[in-house]
């Protein structure tokens, strides 16, 4: 096990103001009380190009839409975070506990941050306890005050309902495409006013004499159509991994991941290879 490092939330704030500022790193500043004007004490320091902190924004951004942070999505305001579960270390019984320090991180708006926020809850425990679950709704409450109080305009014009799309989903595809039908064009999916409007039409004129011959042409058979190809991300396979590399894969591909136990990755349920739905975690138990 290597050496511990301790990361203050203040030193959280400081990481996350990096992104919300461009990529620029600004010495924090104590304000006792309101009213008082943050004076810089030294020149921001360029610690990330700019093109980088416009990715991990829209990344962050990511997290509070269809992430592990959907709990702290504002009213009004389009926002970026993290969520953060640090498991306890038992020194006692040399094993990781089920109780956490949960913590979210976040700005707002997404383009012109005007606020930082971040909460830390200590001693969490359960799925519950995580940082999406405990600090993420914290996290909205005092961003969405904050935000209120500083008189910043609010950059989206309406709330959009989230939901949630699973790989596959047919239902949710149409809905799509209906969606993106030009309005000037008619939806064949729809009723329109011509079709109610129009008289029936008149009924076809009996036929009389001997019923016409019916043929019918037989296709000699083919080959068996090939099996459907899987649609949509599947679970990767994290068994042999170490939880350093399990969680480093998982926060690249924006996956939420449950671990239980340490050292090397044994059992995980989704299986390899299974089906990803949108938001689902996947449990990782490690072994020494």
């Amino acid at each position: 096990m290597g050496q511990e490092v301790s990361v203050t939330t203040l030193q959280l704030a400081q990481a996350a103001s990096v992104i919300a500022n461009g990529g620029l790193l600004v010495k924090p500043r104590l304000l006792l009380k309101r009213g008082d004007v943050a004076e810089p004490v030294a020149a921001p320091v360029r610690i990330l190009i700019a093109d980088n902190a416009i990715s991990m924004r829209k990344m962050m951004e990511g997290v509070v839409l269809v992430g592990s942070g959907t709990r702290a999505r504002l009213a009004g305001y389009s926002s970026g975070g993290k969520t953060g579960s640090a498991q306890i270390y038992d020194y006692e019984s040399k094993h990781y506990t089920h109780t956490y320090n949960g913590s979210f991180m976040g700005f707002a708006p997404l383009t012109n941050p005007k606020v930082v926020v971040v909460v830390t809850l200590n001693g969490t425990r359960g799925e519950n306890g995580f940082g999406g679950h405990a600090a993420a709704p914290v996290f909205k409450i005092v961003a969405g005050e904050a935000l209120r109080v500083f008189d910043v305009p609010k950059d989206l014009t309406e709330e959009v309902p989230t939901r949630t799309l699973f790989a596959g989903n047919t239902e949710d595809l149409n809905d799509l495409a209906i969606a993106d039908l030009d309005a000037a064009r008619p939806n064949i999916l729809e009723e329109t006013d011509e079709a109610e409007t129009a008289p029936p039409a008149p009924p076809a004129p009996p036929v009389y004499g001997p019923h016409p011959v019916q043929t019918a042409s037989v296709a000699p058979p083919g080959p068996p159509p090939a099996p459907a190809r899987p649609q949509g991300p599947r679970v990767p396979n994290f068994r042999g991994m170490t939880m350093r590399a399990v969680l480093a894969e998982a926060a690249a591909k924006g996956l939420s991941i449950l671990p239980d136990g340490s050292g090397i990755a044994h059992v995980q349920s989704p299986p390899p290879g299974a089906p990803l739905h949108q938001g689902e975690r996947i449990r990782v138990q490690f072994v020494q």
